[in-house]
């Protein structure tokens, strides 16, 4: 089963079982190693408006 957490993805029948999109990271990353990643992820950097850029990304919910 898929679902949609902030800035990530989680399906139970994968592993590992969620992951983050790119410049991305595990918010609760105690919980994420167990399986749990629906505390969603945050960003690796702090957003610098002046030299971000937009990343174009494939759909993987049907």
């Amino acid at each position: 089963m898929e679902s949609v957490v902030p800035f990530g993805i989680c399906d139970t029948n994968a592993s590992p079982v969620c992951k983050c999109v790119s410049g991305f990271q595990p918010k609760n990353l105690e919980a994420w190693n167990l399986g749990n990643g629906f505390d969603g992820c945050v960003r690796k950097r702090e957003l610098k408006c002046t030299k971000d850029k937009f990343l174009r990304l494939r759909s993987e919910i049907a």
